[in-house]
């Protein structure tokens, strides 16, 4: 189905009928009163004191949102999940839209068998200029052109995997780009789609938590926040299995700083992952990776504030922490005395009540989870990813008259005593520059130790970091 170009029509709050119109640039919904009683209704003192009475028993809570169900003027079911916390002005309402989805009446809202995905981040992750093939004839005697013959071949789909969304819930991935002609100075171009199937009908929760994680997934990927995935078509299955539009799912555009040719150059792409997109985003759905580390926008990958580096730091001992566990890489016998440690500490803490059980509980964690140090961690993974880091590390430092095992143990130092004196407030410690190419490394181990517990290979690992990165 196509996005109505003005969104009005009723809707249904608070068990009465209002007019709506919905303004998408600021993503606000304006409910209109049918009538003057229900207006002086809603800009009275008892309404504003209602509101902020129920606003007063959420506190220390989050907003709670609502859902709005409506009909536009083409007839389409409506819902809009709106703010509580609305607006009155002179009895005309206002809210604050997360997001709505419009669907066709005829069918029921949760008819969901699978989603399209269309825009710049798609393009960018499975770009279309493949579809097209160029026949050129040049002039015998000069470099212009006689003729230039192009043809487009009709793709099938390519499939990106499947990963399992819950116990009796999985989900494939498919990809696939096509011409499109438009009146213009350059009629023709091309656009790629994503497309996810589901095992199952689903319903509208379901797709948002999937919505979620398809938008986590592209922030890592393109390695920035300001991702724009705005708006998802919908489909179910007729009667011959065919795939039928029937709904749009949209969300506010994202503020988008960055150019459409450098959001193509820095992406990790599906040359890269291919069928290992869909174990990335089963990673992902899992929510083992964070992303308060990551820039808002390609420009801001080139700015290192301290916040910044604590948040990087932060987001390594984590991924570390997920991939290694707390011990890899130490002795047997290290291993062996923790164990029996650890025993011990049960044990006590078992025979012991109140306070003292408490404590004994509070030492037990500290002792599961202790480990060498931040340096060490960094070091292992440096060399565990050395045939991944090697080149980038030697050309960021300089210096190839030192061994990789060197080099290393000189960066997981640094980076360890950094860590140190961040986390602990220390503000004896001197920045130096040389710090700056110590967090690209880092930045750069976080991916390498992901894409390589993912199964992607050595030398597509390494174009990952190479285009995300511009590493040369």
């Amino acid at each position: 189905m196509r996005k109505p170009q003005r969104l009005i029509g009723f809707a249904e709050f608070e068990n009465i009928s209002f007019p709506f119109e919905f303004d998408e640039q600021h993503y606000l919904l304006n409910l209109y009163p049918p009538d003057q009683n229900t207006q002086a209704k809603y800009n009275s003192i008892n309404h504003l004191f209602n509101k902020f009475a129920k606003l007063t028993e959420a506190t220390n809570e989050w907003i709670p949102f609502l859902e709005i169900q409506g009909t536009s003027s083409e007839r389409y079911q409506v819902s809009f999940h709106v703010s509580s916390n609305y607006v009155s002005y002179q009895g005309f309402l206002r809210f604050n839209v997360a997001w709505f989805f419009i669907w066709e009446k005829q069918f029921p809202k949760d008819s969901i068998r699978g989603l399209h995905i269309q825009g710049t981040e798609i393009d960018a992750f499975f770009p279309p200029d493949s579809i097209f093939k160029y026949d050129i004839k040049s002039k015998d005697s000069c470099h212009s052109i006689e003729r230039l013959t192009l043809t487009s071949e009709k793709q099938g789909e390519v499939t990106g995997g499947s990963f399992q969304i819950s116990d009796h819930l999985n989900a494939k991935l498919y990809f696939l780009s096509y011409p499109t002609f438009l009146r213009s100075q350059s009629p023709v171009s091309s656009q790629s789609r994503m497309t996810i199937l589901f095992s199952r009908v689903i319903d509208l929760s379901t797709l948002i938590q999937v919505e979620e994680c398809l938008r986590r997934f592209f922030i890592y990927i393109a390695g920035r926040t300001n991702v724009s995935l705005d708006t998802y078509e919908i489909f179910t299955l007729d009667k011959d299995n065919k795939r039928y539009s029937y709904g749009l799912l949209s969300f506010p555009q994202r503020f988008l700083e960055d150019s459409e040719q450098q959001i193509k150059e820095q992406i990790i792409d599906f040359s890269i992952l291919g069928v290992k997109t869909a174990d990335l985003l089963q990673i992902i759905l899992s929510e083992q990776i964070g992303y308060q580390h990551l820039p808002s926008s390609i420009d801001d990958k080139r700015h290192y504030s301290v916040s910044r580096f604590i948040l990087i730091l932060a987001a390594f001992e984590r991924e570390f922490r997920n991939i290694y566990g707390t011990d890899k890489g130490r002795s047997e016998r290290f291993s062996n005395v923790k164990t029996e440690i650890v025993r011990l500490v049960k044990e006590y803490q078992s025979a012991q009540i109140g306070k003292n059980k408490e404590y004994a509980m509070d030492l037990l964690k500290g002792i599961k989870n202790f480990n060498l140090g931040y340096w060490f961690n960094v070091e292992y993974a440096l060399k565990d990813c050395r045939d991944i880091m090697e080149r980038f590390t030697v050309r960021k430092y300089g210096t190839p008259h030192k061994s990789y095992e060197e080099l290393i143990a000189e960066v997981s130092r640094r980076v360890g005593r950094l860590r140190n004196n961040l986390a602990h407030d220390n503000l004896d410690w001197s920045f130096e520059a040389i710090q700056i190419s110590d967090i690209k490394v880092v930045e750069e181990l976080l991916y390498a130790i992901r894409l390589k517990q993912i199964g992607l290979s050595t030398d597509k690992i390494q174009n990952a970091i190479k285009k995300l990165f511009q590493e040369i």
